[in-house]
């Protein structure tokens, strides 16, 4: 459900800077809200999602939000090369889910939607801190009741840029993913068997968190004390623990490192961070993979995106 609002939020706050035709284009945006809206209790539940007497409905407001995608194809942050590849694959991907659903394919078309997430952020957390507003929130548009699970509200706040506040929903959902792992255990117990199971929401949670310290408010030591007070939790399964060990070792060393913090003004002075820190990880191979070095490329990646959104016809 909340990616739909991962997918609308980013086009509709981007929609602000737009040069030409903006009116017209807020205005799309506005309906293409308003269809989010209305399509979540659908989305937060597989069987209305299938049932044929709302299918009217649902097609209309997916047709509407596809239409919104195509209409904002002139908007200038879209264009930029940090954008448009993801903003091809979104509409694209919009495209083939509401084809999907005409087809009558409608639980492909909910998974889909669910795979969206990660573009949406990765839009979001591209532009620089001073370039969103939050007023859709602040007007009580959107109930706080439509979201399944903290998770899911969590990332909403993300994309309003409440990070603060985003990072508190998240903690609240590691407790619920963790009341739910003790009962899962029962059940296992009962069972006779003793393997973890991997909770992707659990794992999610934590890297959101990680995402929004490192990557956007580039703070490595708030985010590794929230992680310190995890990694000895008895209840936190082991393959979370060693997650949280990496990314706290590599955390530590950009604590002492004023270079993050600082606003990056020429393509020699970007050059010359990205030579520092993460040209050497050409020889890393699969330890790369593997995650390894992700704080060091959420921070990179965090500094890089705010130099070419601030500076966007450099050469670099």
């Amino acid at each position: 459900m909340n990616r739909w609002f991962l997918l609308i939020f980013s086009l509709y706050y981007s929609t602000a800077f737009a040069q030409q035709n903006i009116n017209e284009t807020k205005q799309v945006m506005h309906q293409a809200l308003d269809s989010i809206v209305h399509l979540f209790p659908y989305m937060s539940s597989e069987m209305k999602f299938k049932d044929p007497k709302y299918e009217k409905e649902i097609n209309t407001h997916l047709n509407k939000i596809v239409t919104a995608f195509k209409t904002a194809k002139h908007v200038k942050d879209f264009q930029a090369p940090g954008f448009s590849p993801n903003y091809k694959v979104i509409k694209e991907h919009l495209d083939d889910t509401l084809l999907s659903f005409n087809a009558q394919n409608k639980t492909f078309a909910r998974l889909r939607l669910a795979s969206t997430t990660s573009l949406c952020l990765s839009c979001h957390t591209q532009l620089p801190k001073d370039r969103m507003t939050t007023f859709i929130l602040d007007n009580k548009k959107i109930n706080r009741n439509i979201f399944e699970n903290e998770f899911e509200y969590g990332d909403f706040l993300f994309l309003l840029r409440k990070y603060k506040k985003a990072v508190r929903a998240y903690e609240r959902s590691i407790s619920e993913r963790l009341e739910k792992q003790k009962e899962l255990k029962k059940i296992q117990n009962i069972l006779g068997s003793n393997q973890e199971q991997f909770d992707r929401t659990l794992y999610n949670s934590f890297r959101r968190i990680l995402t929004i310290y490192s990557k956007v408010l580039k703070q490595p030591k708030e985010v590794q004390s929230i992680f310190e007070k995890y990694i000895n939790n008895k209840k936190i399964p082991s393959y979370m623990k060693r997650d949280l060990n990496k990314w706290n070792n590599h955390l530590g060393r950009w604590i002492s490192n004023p270079k993050i913090q600082q606003k990056i003004t020429s393509d020699n002075e970007m050059n010359d961070f990205l030579n520092q820190y993460i040209a050497k990880l050409d020889n890393e191979g699969n330890t790369v993979i593997s995650g390894d070095y992700d704080v060091d490329l959420l921070i990179t990646s965090g500094v890089l995106s705010n130099y070419l959104s601030d500076n966007p016809k450099t050469e670099l």
